[in-house]
């Protein structure tokens, strides 16, 4: 395999006929030592038979799970098997636009360790864009280029970075299997620890395809409070040798009110008495405090200090329960969050 060579992991469940958009948006840009892992996560839809004329090519392998193991191990299955230099990831039902592999191999080079770029996100059922982009100067310091992605949410996919897999294979770096909630983002922490550069670039090409909310937002999250003490032990590791503590805090703060949304959202059924412990707990927490102290509140925080003015568990969640039964009914309401949330 030569230097430029990339191999492209797509996992595979019940994808449908996406699966073949993501597989043609990338299979005319691959050069000949170029590869597409699919990793097929024991489907029970007719994925496989839309592409039944790639799985004829030789730089595409196909991997099958006689039982749904999740996208972690999927990932996990197709790196094992990766004989490239580079290694990215997509999902089955998004898209890369043209001229990203070009675009790619002419800035890799010997001293490449990561590459970064932006997303398109496209709402399915109206077509409408949105854009996520991270403007970085190029010889910052690497610690404020992650903070950077941080702030732009471009952090927590892999499906918009390039990996070199020599540094994959050499520190044994994985997805955690265990968990369902930002595995790649804590993938990504783990594999910036063994480098000290990353290429970010102002563009987007890979096309997140999604039908309303984004990442399943409206939909509860089981133990989400769980993964963010495990996500805030992992990001405080990794940035204790930097200098960017406030930003790191503010980090965990929002995550935090990720979690306390979480515990309203629809298919929890929690009992009221278990519901207001969890509120509980999460007001008594330092980053919670913190959210109350910040005077440069953005939406979201100003909207919790509101709710919970008062202190009081029974009347904050009381609030809480109102208000998102304002958004969950009333189209003026899901527009506003959607905007408010996308803003900040």
């Amino acid at each position: 395999m030569n230097n430029q060579s990339i191999t492209v992991i797509i996992p595979n469940y019940n994808s449908g006929g996406g699966l073949k958009k993501c597989i043609a948006s990338i299979y005319n840009q691959l050069k000949k030592d170029d590869r597409i892992i699919i990793v097929d996560d024991a489907s029970t839809d007719k994925s496989l038979s839309y592409i039944k004329e790639y799985l004829k090519k030789d730089n595409i392998i196909l991997i099958k799970h006689n039982t749904n193991k999740g996208v972690s191990v999927s990932r996990n299955d197709g790196l094992k098997i990766v004989k490239t230099k580079w290694v990215t990831f997509a999902d089955g039902d998004d898209t890369i636009n043209n001229h990203y592999f070009d675009f790619v191999k002419k800035n890799l080079n010997e001293k490449t360790q990561c590459l970064c770029f932006g997303f398109y996100y496209i709402e399915n059922t109206s077509n409408k864009i949105w854009t996520k982009n991270c403007i970085v100067d190029a010889g910052e310091e690497f610690y404020k280029k992650i903070i950077c992605l941080e702030k732009s949410e471009l952090i927590e996919s892999c499906c918009n970075k390039i990996y070199s897999t020599k540094i994959i294979n050499d520190n044994n770096i994985t997805f955690n299997s265990k968990v369902k909630i930002m595995e790649d983002y804590e993938f990504n922490l783990e594999y910036f620890k063994y480098i000290d550069n990353i290429l970010i670039f102002n563009k987007a090409f890979y096309n997140y395809i999604y039908n309303g909310d984004i990442s399943a937002s409206s939909k509860y999250k089981e133990n989400l409070l769980d993964r963010f003490y495990e996500i805030k032990e992992i990001r405080n590791k990794f940035y204790k040798k930097s200098h960017y503590q406030n930003e790191v805090d503010t980090f965990n703060s929002s995550f935090l009110i990720i979690c306390l949304n979480n515990l309203y959202k629809k298919g929890n059924d929690m009992k009221t008495k278990e519901r207001r412990k969890k509120l509980k707990e999460i007001m008594n927490l330092d980053d919670f405090k913190r959210i109350r102290k910040n005077k440069n509140k953005i939406f979201l925080e100003r909207l919790v200090c509101f709710l919970s003015f008062t202190r009081n568990i029974t009347i904050t969640d009381i609030n809480f329960k109102i208000i998102h039964f304002i958004k969950n009914n009333f189209q003026f309401a899901r527009i506003l969050f959607r905007n408010k949330n996308r803003g900040s």
